[in-house]
């Protein structure tokens, strides 16, 4: 009796708990890749200072940005605008805010390695690559944050993935 009582308690707890359901982004497809940058090579070589990005567009679906913030730690962000249709929209681009206010304009110089933020230039928001989460937007719904991929350091060699 004690064993079914168990058992039944058991069932009980197990079934009112639920999982929270995870929202897949519907402006975004899966991209399967796997690329690996090397760090001693000139092109990546200023992911070896704190803050700095790159953008690969070898990758994902519009490519993807590489942001190494402080330590080991690197993070890959896919460069397509999460808010809309892939064909629809270019990829997100560099930004800075503008001194003493909300505002961002996207960057003048576009090899500039030393930013943190991206901005979509179909609706203007703005996003954080050291935690992907949205800065700045008009948007009221649907605005989704940017989409994280794997990313394994082994040494030089920073290996991102989905």
């Amino acid at each position: 009796m004690k064993r079914y009582l168990f058992f039944l308690i058991t069932l009980l707890c197990l079934s009112a708990c639920q999982k929270e359901r995870l929202l897949r982004n519907p402006n975004l497809g899966e991209a399967r890749f796997s690329y690996s940058l090397n760090t001693n090579l000139p092109l990546y070589n200023v992911l070896k200072s704190d803050f700095s990005t790159v953008f690969v567009p070898y990758g994902g679906v519009k490519g993807f940005f590489v942001t190494h913030t402080t330590g080991n730690t690197y993070y890959a962000w896919e460069a397509a605008c999460p808010n809309h249709s892939v064909n629809t929209c270019e990829r997100l681009t560099c930004a800075t805010k503008v001194s003493e206010s909300e505002r961002f304009e996207p960057c003048n110089d576009p090899n500039k390695h030393s930013f943190i933020f991206v901005q979509c230039s179909c609706d203007h928001t703005v996003y954080s690559l050291a935690n992907g989460g949205v800065i700045s937007t008009d948007k009221r719904e649907g605005v989704y944050p940017l989409l994280n991929y794997a990313v394994s350091v082994a040494g030089n060699i920073i290996t991102i993935s989905n």
